[in-house]
């Protein structure tokens, strides 16, 4: 059954692992309208965890999930979800807006998180969704799913012990982004809420482009391709390159946009970050292809969904010996993060690698909005002595789902 959205009034904070003890973890999953079905259907096969209950603003988007699996309780207003007792984690597939505020409360309601990539919408945000998540002590899991194929912990792992000789350069390319004609304002579905959905955006006519899995390609509400997929590839970028915790001191970039598009986005862009170590990154478009290609003075190794490639087939015949960098390893994203719940251990994409994984998509599109060549402080996370450009690490933000 559906149950109400009255707003929660405050939220019981526990810290460190909350788990019944002889049960299955409880599981509720936030945002059920695209990407969360997915995650319904698979948790729903898990034997180590019971789906509870779900939490969507559209009411048929819970209706659809809670008839998957008899005794799933559907609730419009996710703050309903997580006051029950019952609900030990939550997986969080909302837009990307919902992201931060949502994982936030969640934090201060004791739950365990999985959240959807890119973690953040903008920079200063994931700072605070950072020192939430710490202070609160419970398992953050990005949804950055590619660090759990093994491709892609061989590519990094390899790279990061000198497999290719020195790290010169780093290539990602990405789909370019898409077009639609121009739309005009739709009526609102009364089963959605819409001023909910919009969260802290501004209020806008509803139309189905911006309420649907397009979304992303309105400025309010992600970052185009860039922080979608962008946020896949330029994660493994930085994972290879060792500086998933950190991020490059440079960024520039250029864009190209088509006259009449519905969407906000760019349609092709070009961008390149530098690191304090001289390594560049670079950022372009292909019509679909998804890659990442790390240069070095020793050869080169490239990695996508269909495996490894390598200048030279014995590159790819490399093992760590002693002493050697061994990254984390896991073939199961979910099992990663019930395994950090059950047993204290870091997940493979924890919220810090999760942060920095969305602050250099942010970081791409604020150089191609100024322009001009930024400099960037990873560590204070600012861009030093730059106005125009620290402004766009926040944007205003609509109460009470301000964060």
């Amino acid at each position: 059954m559906v149950q109400g959205s009255a707003a929660i009034a405050g939220l019981a904070v526990a810290c460190g692992d909350n788990r019944r003890p002889n049960s299955r973890l409880g599981v509720g999953v936030i945002g059920v309208g695209g990407h969360g079905t997915g995650h319904l259907g698979e948790l729903l096969k898990r034997s180590q965890v019971q789906v509870i209950a779900v939490a969507d603003v559209d009411a048929t988007h819970v209706e659809a999930a809670i008839a998957m699996r008899n005794g799933l309780v559907g609730y419009r207003d996710y703050r309903d979800l997580l006051a029950r007792p019952d609900i030990d984690a939550v997986v969080i597939a909302t837009p990307d807006h919902w992201h931060v505020k949502a994982s936030i409360d969640a934090a201060n309601a004791g739950k365990h998180i999985y959240c959807e990539k890119p973690l953040t919408l903008t920079i200063a945000e994931g700072r605070t969704l950072v020192d939430v998540v710490q202070a609160r002590g419970v398992a953050f899991q990005t949804g950055s799913q590619q660090r759990s194929f093994w491709q892609f912990q061989k590519a990094c792992e390899l790279v990061r012990n000198g497999g290719i000789g020195q790290l010169m350069s780093i290539e990602t390319v990405i789909p370019e982004g898409p077009f639609h004609e121009a739309v005009s304002a739709e009526p609102q579905p009364d089963t959605l809420d819409w001023d909910m959905w919009l969260g802290q955006c501004a209020v806008v006519p509803y139309h189905q482009l911006r309420a649907g899995s397009t979304f992303r390609f309105f400025r309010d509400h992600g970052g185009g391709n860039i922080t979608d997929i962008g946020a896949h590839e330029l994660d493994i970028a930085q994972w290879g390159a060792g500086y998933d915790r950190s991020g490059p001191t440079k960024v520039r970039g250029t864009a190209t946009y088509r006259p009449g598009n519905a969407f906000e986005s760019p349609i092709r862009f070009d961008v390149t970050f530098t690191y304090d170590n001289g390594v560049t990154l670079r950022l372009g478009n292909t019509d679909s292809t998804w890659l990442v290609q790390f240069n070095g003075s020793d050869g080169w190794v490239k990695v996508h969904w269909d495996g490894l490639e390598a200048s030279r087939p014995e590159i790819l015949d490399y093992e760590p010996g002693s002493g050697a960098v061994v990254l984390k390893t896991t073939q199961d994203h979910y099992d990663n993060w019930f395994d950090a719940i059950e047993n204290g251990t870091p997940t493979i994409a924890d919220v810090e690698a999760g942060h920095r994984s969305a602050t250099i998509c942010h970081l791409a599109n604020i150089a191609i909005d100024l322009g001009r060549e930024l400099t960037w402080d990873p560590v204070a996370e600012q861009f030093p002595g730059d106005a125009e450009a620290n402004a766009r690490r926040s944007r205003p933000q609509r109460a009470p789902w301000n964060v």
